[in-house]
């Protein structure tokens, strides 16, 4: 009679990386695919002297979802399958793949194993990553498509469709009183309309964006000559250059001083300001520049058709260069080379504020425009990037706080008393390590203005480390683990286990990525630690 004794189940699904082939819109799959096998480890003994079992034996592994009882989800058989020194180590799904299906929020699953005849008792639970399955597929995918030959969106390369992604038709999206939107127009690029008298394109007719409210009220962008046309009852925003008066059609410039103009415009209205004080104003003790428009549009519109050097806006000022602020965007900038520069002696570059404790404070736009935004800071403190974050170290550290002074980067910490407390190692093959105090990390969680801790703390990634020679010469790929030397690390020696090599759970650090072979020193490691 045998005992199954559970050291441990590891269910895990490893990721995939690179490229898959491209998506299928008749399944919802993407381009990532997920191996279908969970790993499984058991610690089997003898029931009468509790010693570990040796043997090769047919197993049966099923999946319920159910303790005891209930719907039997999966079965897989596994022939002659070795039990060494007690341990059992094998893949679910290496013969029957595991449906992903079963994998879904809510859902607890049950593995119930059978050795030869012998069916142990009682089922365990399956738990965490499994769900992970999910990630190979939309779960919605039924509705994204209309299927067969009508319209859809497609991720497809082919040589009828050479974009990424392409639309079958037109993308439609609205509501029963007549506002909506197009893609895929078949004069427009964009179209959107509110009513009758109101709506507006991108990309098609005569302009490149165009908007209209009523025949008097309308304006456009790129379009007959023009950078920008604004036309209302009153007054838009125009700037007019004609052929026979190559000028400005709106222009600062005010060297002489005096009464001289920094801000002229020719026409029925060239340049128009309203305020209490100044509409338009060049140069103040407090703002460079500032313009308010109090319902809509633009503060100040600067425009500029060539020229590395040329400016669209240009400010100085004592205190600000430029100020400004709008219910949807305070500084919008386009250029060949920045959109927006800051520049400062003393203080800030660039100072963003928002009212809104829920709004984004920056964003960084992409070459969709204002929809396409790359890069976002929030009020709370949160960060959002459509990329990756490179930074100039290789690690990802905590800050921590630790007992005493004297820490320098390199030192190998163990968990101290108290709450996220640490301290230098002290003695060999502690299952208390944590990781290496960080010189350049690469990522810092709980820093920012209210740091969680004292110095950054390496838990994962390649770093600098200290060591010493206690354990013997360190090779490349050695595991590494606490010495007798506080905050030093040494290499670790694995026990003998009735003639199975194993290191100690819990006592490793990472793995040396350089060779050593004196006294003390510093080499870098990969922190990893188990």
């Amino acid at each position: 009679m045998n005992t199954l004794m559970v050291s441990f189940i590891l269910a895990g699904v490893a990721p995939k990386t690179g490229l898959g082939t491209p998506g299928d819109p008749a399944t919802g799959l993407g381009d990532k695919s997920v191996p279908t096998t969970i790993n499984y480890q058991a610690y089997i003994t003898h029931a009468g002297d509790t010693t570990a079992l040796d043997t090769t034996a047919n197993f049966t592994f099923r999946i319920y979802d159910a303790p005891s009882g209930g719907n039997l989800l999966w079965t897989e058989n596994q022939s002659s399958v070795q039990v060494i020194q007690g341990i059992l180590d094998t893949r679910l799904g290496i013969n029957t793949p595991l449906p992903p299906t079963i994998f879904y929020t809510g859902q607890t699953l049950w593995l119930e194993v059978v050795m030869g005849t012998e069916t142990f008792s009682p089922r365990k639970a399956l738990v965490s990553v499994g769900q992970a399955f999910h990630a190979q597929r939309a779960d919605t995918a039924d509705y994204a498509i209309s299927g067969g030959s009508g319209d859809y969106i497609q991720n497809q390369i082919a040589s009828a469709q050479t974009a990424d992604f392409w639309i079958n038709g037109i993308g439609r999206a609205g509501n029963t009183s007549g506002k909506y939107g197009e893609l895929n127009n078949s004069s427009y690029g964009v179209y959107g309309q509110y009513n009758a008298s109101n709506y507006g394109y991108l990309g098609g007719g005569s302009y490149g964006v165009y908007g209209h409210y009523d025949s008097n009220t309308y304006g456009y962008i790129a379009a007959n000559n023009m950078g920008v046309y604004g036309q209302s009852s009153r007054t838009g925003v125009y700037g007019y250059v004609s052929s026979a008066d190559a000028d400005t059609g709106v222009k600062g410039l005010a060297t002489g001083g005096g009464n001289d103009i920094g801000v002229y415009g020719e026409g029925y209205i060239g340049a128009y300001g309203n305020g209490s004080n100044y509409g338009v104003y060049g140069q103040g003790n407090t703002y460079g520049v500032y313009g308010c428009r109090g319902d809509s549009t633009y503060g100040i519109l600067g425009y500029v058709g060539a020229g590395n050097d040329s400016m669209g806006v240009y400010a100085h000022g004592a205190h600000h260069g430029v100020y400004g602020r709008s219910n949807y965007c305070g500084v919008y900038g386009q250029g060949n080379i920045y959109g927006v520069e800051g520049y400062s002696d003393n203080g800030l570059a660039f100072c963003g504020r928002t009212n809104n404790a829920n709004d984004t404070v920056m964003a960084l736009f992409g070459p969709g425009g204002l929809s396409d935004a790359e890069f976002r800071f929030m009020t709370d403190g949160n960060a959002f990037a459509d990329g990756s974050w490179t930074g100039g170290g290789a690690d990802f550290a905590e800050m921590v706080d630790v007992k005493g002074t004297g820490y320098e980067p390199g030192d190998v910490l163990v968990i101290a008393d108290g709450k996220r407390v640490l301290e230098k190692s002290s003695e060999p093959y502690s299952t208390k390590v944590m990781g290496v105090v960080s010189t350049q990390p690469g990522f810092v969680a709980g820093g920012g203005d209210e740091a969680k801790g004292d110095i950054p703390v390496a838990v994962v990634g390649i770093v600098p480390c200290k060591v010493t020679g206690e354990g013997g010469e360190i090779k490349a790929g050695d595991l590494l683990t606490t010495s007798s030397t506080p905050g030093y690390a040494m290499k670790a020696a694995p026990v003998d286990l009735g003639g199975i090599e194993i290191y100690r759970p819990g006592t490793i650090l990472g793995k040396a990525m350089e060779d050593f072979s004196g006294t003390e020193g510093t080499i870098l490691i990969y922190v990893n630690v188990k």
